[in-house]
């Protein structure tokens, strides 16, 4: 037992070479651990996105210098920091900085927008936007070009390329009138300069109060953008389209996503490959208002309703369904995750659940979702990503360990709802106190996640990432292997990236045993090579993964030998 012990860890060393993501789930990989960051929005969560490079930019603010400033650091595609150790600071300023989000501009280099107090105010915040190339340099004017002073309170910015070097700014605003506000729109230039009116244009001459709930979305050289707005009587979501030009393309003002007598609450909202939106929301049915369900639409590019103009359920179970998380398939339809309270009437435990509909609006698994994980005490606040194959990892906290502080766990589950992982998920991170306030990007055969994590001091959060891969392990995959590797013995096997079969040659005069473990340590195959012969074994079976080849020789020793299925 010892000897296959030492054996599979120095397996597990063998792949940490080619890593800098960390395989721990107790280790993670640092973005700053220098002060700690601004948690203060309803249900923070980490800004992680990737460019075409596979490049990764994180942003964030943080209270080093006494007070909260925007940092943003750049991660090449293992894993490896960039810039200044625990990132480059936005501005050198006096001013507070808070909410940031950054755009990649694809030569190596990102955009990072964020609020930032007014000349002469500590509670009033404008928006502010600063570019850096791929060395961390900034490149424009000292302290960020002012996207929006306006009277009073700016917040909550978003930003996304608009598909010609330039990007597509939108915040709350409440200029008109304290206390309540409006969504407004600029675009930039690749030199930062505005291309609409000074301040930014109206989005629908919307009023609202939930200045977090506001979705920018990229379409081609267009920009769509989704908010909550308040009837006079309860909330609605609403959707516009804008082209470069600032003209409205979905009508003079836009469309009701959902607009009814329920109470709509939070909602997530992401476009695929093809244009179309999807959004799923939390909705408060009368007249009790007493209990919240999940409902979910699709918006093609035309702006136009695809299923039913109250949107088709996800889950209807008794008790509450909270924080809705869609990821699209590309494939026309889209997988839903949320909080769910169903199986605990006293909403006292939750579970996470997740649903997915095709192209139609037709639910593809049980009525009502099914288990993602249903561990002991609760799971909340769910994220999701499409994994390509019509399937998609989710990433929750997960209170299971002590019932008080969360760790971070995963899951993946195919096209038909099946998990493919440990039951009820894997590990992402469990170091010391909180890991929670997650985001999610798609890499190269899995996943990152952002997340927050005060591991170091109780309640200051610092900024970690973990590297998911799609077979459920965590560290980079190997980026390269040799087609053939001689292995001592007269024994040679290849290629050791595997598709469908794996050649085994023995060239001793005696039979060779061969077996085949998996990550977790499970055997997977075994076969016996007679002597001076070659097999060919197929894997076309196997999940993508690593794996280890043992070949059990004539005197009781062992050859081992790592590889990769595709």
């Amino acid at each position: 037992m010892k000897k296959t012990l030492v054996t599979f860890i120095a397996f597990i060393f063998f792949l940490n070479v080619y890593s800098q993501f960390s395989s721990s789930s107790t280790t993670n990989t640092v973005v700053t651990n220098a002060g700690c960051l601004d948690d203060s929005l309803t249900n923070p969560r980490a800004v992680v996105i990737t460019d075409i490079s596979g490049n990764f930019f994180v942003t964030w603010s943080d209270n080093r210098s006494g007070k909260k400033n925007v940092y943003v650091q750049k991660f090449n595609a293992t894993g490896v920091a960039q810039w200044t150790v625990n990132g480059v600071r936005i501005a050198a300023s006096t001013n507070y900085q808070v909410t940031p989000q950054v755009a990649a501009d694809d030569v190596g280099g990102c955009v990072v927008v964020w609020a930032d107090t007014a000349v002469g105010s500590t509670t009033s915040y404008d928006i502010k936007v600063q570019k850096f190339n791929s060395t961390g340099a900034p490149q424009w004017t000292s302290g960020g070009i002012t996207i929006c002073n306006a009277i009073r309170h700016q917040a909550n910015p978003k930003i996304i390329p608009d598909g010609g070097g330039g990007y597509y700014i939108s915040w709350y605003d409440d200029r008109a009138s304290a206390g309540t506000g409006s969504i407004y729109l600029q675009r930039i230039n690749s030199s930062g300069t505005a291309q609409y009116a000074a301040n930014g244009i109206i989005v629908n001459g919307s009023v609202i109060q939930y200045p977090e709930q506001q979705f920018l979305l990229k379409e081609g050289t267009n920009a769509i953008i989704v908010y909550s707005q308040f009837n006079g009587v309860d909330y609605d979501i609403k959707a516009q389209k804008y082209n470069t030009a600032g003209t409205a393309q979905w009508g003079v003002s836009g469309i009701n996503v959902i607009a009814t007598t329920n109470e709509e609450a939070y909602f997530d909202a992401a476009i695929d490959n093809s244009g179309n939106v999807f959004v799923a929301w939390e909705s408060y049915v009368p007249p009790s208002f007493a209990e919240a369900n999940v409902f979910v639409q699709k918006v093609n590019s035309a702006g136009v309703l695809q299923w039913t103009t109250t949107g088709v359920v996800a889950s209807a179970a008794v008790s509450d369904q909270f924080w809705p998380a869609v990821a699209p398939d590309n494939a026309g339809g889209v997988i839903v995750t949320w909080e769910d309270y169903s199986q605990d009437i006293g909403n006292t435990f939750s579970d996470i659940y997740a649903q997915k509909f095709n192209t139609a609006g037709t639910a593809a698994f049980a009525a009502n979702g099914i288990a993602v994980c249903n561990a002991t005490d609760s799971q909340n606040t769910p994220r999701v990503v499409s994994d390509g194959g019509g399937g998609a990892v989710v990433v929750w906290p997960d209170l299971r360990t002590d019932g008080t502080t969360s760790d971070l766990y995963g899951q993946r589950i195919n096209n038909t709802g099946t998990p493919q992982w440990t039951a009820n998920g894997v590990l992402v991170a469990n170091a010391a106190n909180y890991q929670a306030g997650q985001d999610l990007v798609v890499s190269n055969s899995g996943v990152i996640a952002g997340f927050y994590d005060d591991r170091a001091t109780s309640l200051c959060f610092n900024l970690y990432l973990q590297r998911i891969n799609f077979d459920g392990t965590q560290g980079n995959l190997p980026t390269s292997v040799p087609d053939i590797i001689p292995v001592k013995d007269k024994i040679k096997v290849y290629p050791t990236l595997m598709h469908d079969v794996l050649i085994i040659e023995n060239n001793n005069s005696y039979v060779v045993e061969m077996r085949m473990i998996d990550i977790s340590g499970k055997e997977v195959l075994r076969r016996s090579i007679a002597a001076g012969s070659k097999i060919s074994v197929a894997v076309d079976g196997l999940p993508a993964g690593v794996y280890l080849s043992d070949y059990l020789l004539k005197d009781g020793r062992r050859v081992k030998l790592p590889l990769m299925k595709q």
